[in-house]
């Protein structure tokens, strides 16, 4: 039973750290402003089968590294109740994004699980096209990377830039796994759905994610993202062999919603 709820958590770890994907620069004509910023606080509960089974924070601030303006875009999730007593988890990951070129500079990752415990930071060097990986205590490894690529974790918020039209599927890369990866995203619809006491319009989009390991062949993950200026994702779900997991949003700081029919 314990390896079951590995599995699952290692299929949940992987899909919150990937739940805000998409996009690349060749859309970058579509966004004249970047639709989040430095304030923004999203809150997310997440739910396996009928279990309330961890949380997820996100949150932007603005930082200065090597004389440039950059996004801090951290993500720190782990377990509750239930699950944290047969799973722990205590991840942390900061993705250091560059608003002037839309593309990652650094990313760092903690994890901290029952069983796990791993460092590692990639430093993108966008201009050479060179990511250099550093994991726990082994000695630096570069890699050939695509210019302009997002790590796993920013590559969410540029989805946010696009113009989600529906019907549009949409291809980018993304550096992961001391790999080069092609990404894929089909639009399916515009759809109303229940919202913190009432309702809102959002786009409703379906991702295949071709990551090793966990989400290896059966990996597809659908998100909500509102219908307006701040395509914030509202709603995630991921599906595996042992149930699906959702995150729903609970709390917020730094966007703003049209909630329609709110007691």
């Amino acid at each position: 039973m314990v390896d079951r709820f590995r599995e699952q958590y290692e299929v949940s770890r992987v899909f919150l750290v990937t739940a805000f994907l998409l996009c690349f620069p060749v859309y970058q004509s579509f966004a004249d402003s970047l639709p989040f910023g430095p304030g923004e606080r999203l809150v997310y509960k997440a739910q396996w089968l009928f279990f309330d089974s961890g949380r997820v924070v996100t949150e932007i601030s603005g930082v200065k590294e090597e004389g440039r303006d950059l996004y801090k875009m951290s993500l720190h999730t782990w377990t509750t109740h239930f699950v944290n007593q047969i799973w722990t988890m205590d991840d942390y990951f900061a993705s250091y994004w560059d608003p002037e070129i839309r593309a990652t500079r650094k990313l760092t990752v903690k994890i901290r699980e029952s069983t796990t415990k791993k460092d590692k930071k990639i430093t993108f060097n966008q201009e050479k096209g060179i990511a250099v990986v550093e994991k726990d205590k082994d000695p630096p490894k570069e890699f050939k990377m695509i210019p302009g690529s997002q790590d796993f974790f920013a590559a969410g918020y540029y989805a946010r830039m696009l113009p989600l039209t529906v019907g549009t599927k949409y291809e980018y890369p993304l550096f992961e796994d001391n790999k080069n990866y092609n990404m894929h995203v089909k639009v399916i619809k515009k759809q109303r759905i229940k919202f913190m006491g009432g309702e809102i319009d959002t786009i409703f989009t379906k991702f295949k994610l071709k990551f090793e390991g966990a989400f290896r062949s059966r990996g597809v993950l659908y998100v909500w993202f509102t219908d307006d200026k701040y395509r914030t994702p509202v709603k995630l779900k991921a599906s595996s062999f042992f149930g699906s997991i959702i995150l729903t949003l609970t709390e917020y700081r730094g966007v703003e919603f049209n909630i329609i029919g709110k007691d």
